[in-house]
């Protein structure tokens, strides 16, 4: 078998209003970027020089870099979607240099929220689009508490942001990233696990994290698909990891970060991610 929450003080919820993002860069914008491109023409980005920093970047705490959720591929068969985060695209923006990323537009509806960011290269004048929507719904049909919806707002214009900068600096070099990451993370936990206290410490502290957003551990065995701790591997840890950064950075429902339960049903505007697929661990 084969194999994406920031916290803020609960709000009213408003009648959404419907706001359509921009196609085209306005007359008074172009005049502000003019000189931010004519510089940015002037001191070109090194993609020789970029790569090697985000290396450097990301391999100083990789564990935040790398979410993973279940999905299913074109067949319909269980994958697991792993890619980017939030956090090492905001790294990757930084690095990248020249560009200009827009406000995010948020178009909330009854059942979904909406995020639209802009991301524009200031040396090819080269633009694109990233969205991301999210569902405000329960499994239950209902919609999501106040405080709830705007942390998903919040997380939908993050992912937005994500989507938009991994088109602009290259699937291809993020991907590398990924799969750096995702290594770094399983030595560590290796690392862990060899230390006083041993693999049950470490799983100890798994448990304890997952147990705060309501799963269990005989749910962490099932999700992994193993008896019991004897055959958690360090691969395991590091997809235990990305399910993580997936509940904690992309507001996933914890239960289906871990494939635990379906996510609810897609809507019409979906990530503008091509995910990577994964095998799913060894077992």
């Amino acid at each position: 078998m084969r194999t994406e929450l920031a916290t803020r003080e609960p709000e009213a919820v408003v009648q959404p209003s419907v706001v359509q993002a921009p196609t085209q860069i306005s007359p008074m914008e172009m005049h502000e970027l003019i000189p931010r491109m004519e510089l940015a023409r002037r001191l070109p980005r090194s993609p020789v020089v970029f790569a090697k920093r985000l290396r450097e970047e990301v391999a100083l705490d990789p564990a935040p870099m790398v979410y993973r959720k279940p999905g299913k591929d074109e067949d319909n068969k269980p994958i697991s979607i792993i890619g980017p985060s939030i956090r090492m695209a905001e790294i990757a923006g930084r690095l990248f240099g020249n560009l200009d990323i827009s406000s995010p537009v948020i178009v909330e509806e009854e059942a979904q929220v909406t995020a639209t960011v802009q991301a524009l290269d200031l040396e090819s004048n080269y633009r694109v689009p990233g969205t991301a929507s999210i569902s405000l719904m329960t499994k239950y049909g209902k919609r999501m508490p106040g405080h709830v919806v705007s942390n998903l707002r919040m997380a939908a214009a993050a992912k937005a942001m994500r989507n938009a900068v991994e088109k602009i600096v290259g699937k291809h070099v993020l991907k590398e990233m990924v799969e750096l990451c995702l290594k770094a993370t399983a030595a560590k936990a290796g690392e862990e696990m060899r230390k006083g206290g041993g693999k049950e410490a470490w799983w100890k502290r798994s448990v304890a994290w997952w147990s705060k957003v309501g799963i269990s551990e005989a749910d962490l065995f099932r999700a992994l698909k193993v008896q019991g701790l004897d055959a958690v591997t360090t691969e395991h840890a590091a997809w235990l990891n990305a399910s993580s950064n997936s509940v904690k950075q992309e507001g996933t429902p914890p239960r289906v970060a871990l494939g635990l339960e379906d996510e609810p049903p897609p809507p019409p505007a979906e990530d503008s991610t091509d995910p990577f697929p994964f095998d799913e661990p060894n077992t």
